[in-house]
């Protein structure tokens, strides 16, 4: 171990009355400048364990996988439980990830991104058809469907995710396991608004009032979201002496 090597050397030096150790000296140093025996792993946290449907799967002394033109390559993730290959072709880096079969295998994938909306998108492949595929980016959990492949690897979005300044870590569960993951794509996004609709009714024989509901909701469309009571409006007027302002009703009724 390092710190044996560093305790023999020690002992082996002569050094000045109350010099600093080459231990002690040595060790400040590793702790000034954050070595570690692998430079591309960083503690992201002392003991980070993620929790997935009951299992806890351990995720120690995180790989921050480098992020190319927002693509992560999954291979060099932390990984649990699964095998890396190359027989199928077109995959992009250096090989995919595949054997996601059980419910303790796992792909993290650590990256270093700046804040904001991203549309997260996995490249993957699989073969044997449809597979729902879990997930979770940071503390949000999510879920998708990798549509069938034949050859090669296809790209599917799997929606749009706030990531934090820094670090951030997306897990790749087995889901309905028995599909390959070849890398996560990261696209900066945006939610647009809606466009509002045209204040016109399809029955030109509408009343004043019923209009000027439909022009109240256009107005709010995109920005607001207003409650209404369903039913049972006469129990409402009876109780608080108020009637609501819309009403929903089951055309069942009539």
């Amino acid at each position: 171990m390092l710190s044996d090597l560093l305790i023999n050397v020690s002992r082996s030096l002569t050094r000045r009355k109350g010099a600093i150790p080459f231990f002690f000296a040595a060790s400040l140093v590793c702790t000034l400048t954050g070595f570690v025996a692998d430079p591309t792993r960083v503690d992201v946290e002392a003991s980070q364990v993620v929790t997935h449907n009951g299992v806890q799967i351990a995720n120690n002394n995180a790989k921050v996988v480098p992020l190319v033109n927002g693509r992560a390559e999954a291979e060099l993730g932390d990984l649990t439980g699964v095998n890396i290959e190359t027989t199928n072709p077109n995959f992009s880096g250096t090989g995919y990830v595949t054997g996601i079969d059980s419910s303790t295998d796992k792909i993290s994938i650590t990256v270093n991104a700046p804040a904001g909306l991203y549309e997260l998108a996995f490249g993957y492949a699989s073969s044997s058809g449809d597979k729902g595929v879990d997930f979770q980016v940071n503390d949000e959990p999510g879920s998708g469907t990798l549509k069938q492949t034949s050859i090669g690897f296809s790209c599917a979005s799997v929606g749009k995710f706030l990531l934090k300044e820094g670090l951030n870590t997306i897990n790749i569960y087995q889901g309905w396991g028995y599909f390959d993951i070849d890398y996560i794509q990261l696209t900066p996004t945006s939610v647009l608004l809606p466009a509002k609709p045209p204040k016109v009714l399809v029955d030109d024989r509408a009343t004043q009032s019923t209009k000027g509901l439909f022009s109240y909701l256009v107005d709010q469309y995109g920005s607001k979201v207003i409650s209404g009571q369903q039913d049972d409006v006469e129990y409402i007027v009876e109780k608080t002496g108020k009637e609501p302002a819309i009403g929903s009703f089951d055309l069942i009724d009539y």
